[in-house]
């Protein structure tokens, strides 16, 4: 029993260290990212989108409506 508890303790303790990057080479690498990559390009999905009609916007005036409930989708106003 004491066996397979050392055992354990050195499986768990040695996973770790490679988990956390423990000896390593002492060499800086770029760090982790903590969320999604990001870029400037700009993707246009309307998937849950429609016009007043029904069919797909194709004119950036044209109002909006979700798909599924029919709400208006309506832009902040400026209120400055």
């Amino acid at each position: 029993m004491k066996t397979t508890h050392v055992l354990f303790t050195a499986t768990l303790a040695f996973s770790l260290s490679q988990i956390t990057g423990c000896g390593g080479d002492g060499s800086a690498s770029e760090p982790l990212l903590a969320g999604p990559e990001t870029n400037q390009s700009i993707v246009h999905a309307p998937f849950f989108i429609h016009d007043a009609n029904g069919q797909a916007p194709t004119d950036p005036t044209t109002p909006l409506f979700e798909a599924r409930k029919g709400n208006p989708i309506t832009a902040p106003t400026d209120t400055s």
